[in-house]
């Protein structure tokens, strides 16, 4: 079947050889026509169904009317099946005048063929903007075979191969939408690793922009965090297409806007603002001197890739103008335009949820599967169009590569697998199996070009050499900067600035990037130029080792959305402070995980919700003391009731037994006895409350202070560096510590006490010297002779390190505890050498010595304070970072 079908009556098959010559004379070589005895219908074989199969490859229906085809009901019902499948209808007159051509043709590109031979160039000329050019797209000097990861833009067209029959079936269907009307939107689904973008961007709009009598797309929009103001959001779009030279100076002669921010503000403050630039564009690309005078003005198409951009948590409130603006144009009798939406199938049901798309007129076109033979003109169709020469394969190859393609990832990792192939393996312009097979196939390459991204830092000596701590920098880098958790639970790709990266990564960014296996781009963000990174394929998300690091934090990633979502709420006032299971659950992942890198913004929030939560449990504690009070109060009152009613009930007796003075005497006993009982017991009653209340109270007051205590130690922690001239102290502090891990482990062991936190006090207390008491670091010949002196009590002198460090441990109750969080762990450490420096407003050395949070101040003696002085030792704090960042130690 062929490109072009003809349409011809039995009585003109003479012309419609004519005509077949000279399109395959002229470069249209793929022209189907029926009684060709090469291409034609065969004998019985009816028009309608080689129309029908021919859907799959026919974009233009050429029909050649004369006076026998408008005869003819089967010719006529051939062009109308053709119209309702949306294929492209061009009139060529070779018998008839055009005014016996039906009315509703008279819309279509036509041509008199009747007028001579130079009306064949008019012909070829409306084959050419109905996107039928003769020759093939040209791929670009310089332009790569085979782009990798990323996707096939309009520059790489020539080069997009695999999706032949979707392109035009998808062009079908927007030709039906734009005619019929009813449909505003065409959405193109596909699961991840599907090739949707590259379907929109290299198969559909280079075909669109080529037929410019009917279609207009606007520039690629991609929502990313700024839909409407980004540097790939709807008004960008706009200014691009306005500054285009055939349209800039008609703007300005309508007084329109014509910068970016204008055509922001324009677009966001007029409900109309959107249409009427719509109308401008259309009615200056329309030219009906040269499309004929029933022509109608081309559609607009505003196509948007990664749609699903739209329902994230990053700049939800601008996708939500952006959705509002679009489906209010859209909706319009007027707009004439229709948007073009590329999104992940998973996110389908988030856009029939939005309320603003909920009754929008909308079509869906899924993107199919690729068969085999598909695959293979993906292999092999660049290759042939490079030049000088075409690129030779080994078949061997092709034939590998075809056995290995499966599963969801299969047309990015043959992508990334051909680019790096090409990149690094072409030697005399040719692939071959041997290196492929070196790659370790297409499961393979991931690792293979991971493994060298490691090797080059390490060369350069960016990058760690141990595999354990390579993999904790790749975590570090990813998650949750370039990584962030759909509403269906999978891992999807996010933009992040480079300058919100942890510096430690961006060798390893960099090292990534190189490889292609991230992208680097440059955007504008509140009028200045930043450098943002990008996953260039989530199927890198796939991937082990990165797919078992993203599984194993799944959880906090979801919990570090849902901490978005709700201070997003509570910023824009819809929500309160965190409380109940919502702060636990913020207090118990900022112990996890103190290394979190959550934005300030949201620190701050937890920070405020903990403040207000302590604050309403002193609010408690005190309305339960008044309780307390209100309680007592009433017993007293009870009591005094039940005074009286004794009083009136001895009164009335004694009236009964006047002269009964032995019983009166009796009955004021049992009354004096009963009042001090009830007195004694009142008393104590109030005594219980008030002690009840007292001790609630100093639990409440214990618990906030604590909670305080421990906030500001994890944010200490997180925000802490090691400056460069100190880190070979650390490190040297790190080794020594790890050293002695064995005899730290054996006392830790017996006593419930973790290991580096004995192996830290040593380090700072004794300057890890076996030989010197923990408690202070006198020399264990004696008994300790400064604070704490004279301990240990039990035993002579000399003592081995392990009786002194026991001795210590259970003096200062460290073998009591049942909690060693990372916030417990710093501030047991900072009471075991005392709270003195809190006095002096600076942090403690013993803690922040060698961090970013001391310089100077020093106790030169017991109690005597020296601001100047500075201390020589490291602290406990980047000996605890250096073991977690090595991942020797883990917070759970």
């Amino acid at each position: 079947m062929g490109n072009i079908f003809i349409s011809h009556s039995s009585s003109d098959v003479d012309r419609a050889r004519e005509v077949l010559d000279w399109l395959t004379a002229n470069g249209w070589d793929d022209v189907f026509l029926d009684l060709d005895p090469e291409r034609g219908i065969g004998a019985g074989q009816r028009w309608k169904d080689a129309l029908q199969k021919a859907a799959q490859r026919c974009e233009v229906v050429l029909a050649l009317i004369s006076n026998e085809w408008l005869a003819s009901r089967w010719c006529r019902a051939e062009i109308d099946t053709a119209r309702l499948m949306g294929k492209k209808i061009i009139i060529a007159l070779i018998g008839a005048d055009k005014s016996d051509v039906p009315l509703d043709l008279t819309d279509e590109q036509w041509v008199d063929l009747n007028a001579g031979a130079h009306e064949y160039k008019r012909l070829a000329l409306g084959l050419k903007l109905a996107g039928l050019d003769p020759s093939t797209f040209e791929l670009q000097p310089g332009r790569r075979p085979y782009p990798g990861f990323a996707y096939f833009d309009e520059q790489d067209a020539a080069i997009f191969f695999g999706r032949d029959g979707q392109i035009v079936r998808a062009l079908d269907r927007m030709r039906v939408i734009a005619r019929v009307g009813v449909d505003r939107m065409l959405v193109i689904l596909g699961a991840s690793g599907s090739g949707k973008s590259s379907f929109l961007r290299a198969g559909l709009l280079p075909r669109l922009n080529r037929d410019d009598r009917t279609w207009l797309p606007l520039p690629t929009i991609r929502p990313e965090r700024a839909a409407i103001s980004g540097d790939f959001g709807l008004a960008q779009a706009l200014l691009s297409k306005i500054s285009e030279e055939r349209f800039a100076g008609e703007f300005r002669k309508r007084g329109l806007p014509r910068s970016r921010a204008a055509i922001q503000e324009f677009i966001e403050t007029d409900e109309a603002g959107l249409r009427k630039l719509f109308d401008a564009l259309r009615d200056i690309a329309h030219q009906p001197d040269l499309y004929g005078t029933n022509a109608l003005p081309p559609t607009i198409i505003l196509a948007i890739d990664q749609g699903e951009e739209l329902f994230g948590e990053d700049g939800r409130a601008e996708a939500k103008r952006f959705i509002d603006i679009l489906t209010r144009t859209l909706t319009s009798d007027s707009a004439h335009a229709l948007a073009l939406v590329a999104m992940r199938s998973d996110a389908l049901p988030r856009l029939q949820a939005e309320a603003k798309f909920a009754e929008f007129p909308k079509d869906t076109f899924p993107l199919e599967a690729m068969l085999e033979s598909s695959y293979r003109a993906v292999i092999e169709g660049p290759a042939r169009l490079l030049e000088p020469k075409p690129l030779k394969l080994d078949p061997r190859l092709t034939d590998e590569l075809l056995r290995d393609v499966s599963g969801q990832d299969a047309l990015p990792l043959l992508a990334f697998t051909l680019a790096h192939l090409y990149e690094n393996y072409s030697a005399d312009n040719e692939l071959n199996l041997v290196d492929y097979e070196r790659l370790g196939h297409l499961r393979g390459v991931i690792a293979t070009v991971v493994k060298g991204a490691f090797a080059d830092g390490v060369a350069r000596g960016e990058l760690p050499t141990d595999e354990n701590d390579q993999l904790m920098l790749w975590r570090e880098a990813f998650i949750p900067h370039l990584v962030q958790v759909n509403d269906a639970g999978q891992f999807v790709r996010r933009v992040a600035k480079r300058d919100d990266l942890p510096p430690r990564t961006l060798p390893l960014i960099d090292r990534f990037a190189e490889r292609r296996l991230l992208i680097r781009d440059r955007r504008t963000d509140a009028g200045a130029e930043v450098e943002v990174i990008e996953v260039a394929h989530e199927a890198l998300l796939r991937q082990p080792p990165l797919s078992k690091l993203l599984a194993e934090d799944r959880e906090f990633m979801i919990w570090r959305q849902r901490l978005g979502r709700m201070f997003e709420l509570f910023t824009a006032n819809e929500r309160g402070l965190l409380v109940g299971r919502e702060l636990q659950r913020a207090r118990e992942w900022l112990q996890a995980r103190p290394d979190a890198n959550l934005p300030a913004p949201e620190r701050a929030f937890i920070a405020d919700s903990i403040t207000e939560s302590e604050k309403q449990l002193a609010a408690q504690a005190e309305r339960e003391r008044r309780d307390q009070e209100d309680q007592l109060e009433k017993a007293q009152a009870r009591t005094r009731l039940r005074r009286q009613g004794i009083a009136l009930a001895v009164a009335a007796l004694l009236v009964l037994v006047v002269g009964g003075g032995w019983m009166y005497a009796y009955v004021q006993q049992r009354e004096a006895n009963a009042q001090r009982t009830l007195a004694e017991n009142a008393r104590a009653d109030a005594e219980r409350q008030r002690a009840l209340a007292d001790q609630q109270r100093i639990i409440a007051e214990r618990l906030a202070a604590q909670n305080a205590v421990l906030l500001e130690m994890l944010q200490l922690f997180v925000t802490s560096s090691i400056p460069p001239d100190m880190e070979a102290q650390v490190e040297s502090a790190t080794k020594t510590l790890l050293a002695g891990r064995k005899r730290y482990e054996d006392v830790g062991n017996k006593l419930n006490v973790p290991w580096y936190f004995i192996g830290i006090l040593h380090g700072v207390e004794s300057s890890f010297d076996f030989g010197r008491h923990l408690h202070n670091g006198d020399p264990l010949t004696a008994r300790t002779v400064h604070v704490p002196a004279g301990r240990p009590r039990s035993g002579n002198p000399p003592f081995s390190w392990e009786e002194s460090a026991t001795d210590y441990l259970e003096l200062g109750g460290f073998t009591k505890s049942t909690s060693w969080g990372l916030g417990e762990m710093l501030y047991q450490l900072e009471k075991s050498n005392g709270l003195g420096y809190r006095k002096h407003k600076i942090n403690s050395p013993f803690l922040w010595a060698c961090t970013n949070h001391y310089t100077k101040g020093k106790f030169v003696g017991d109690h005597v304070f020296d601001p100047e002085a500075a201390v020589k030792y490291c602290g406990a704090a980047p000996i605890l970072k250096k073991l977690v960042e090595q991942g020797l130690v883990k917070f759970d």
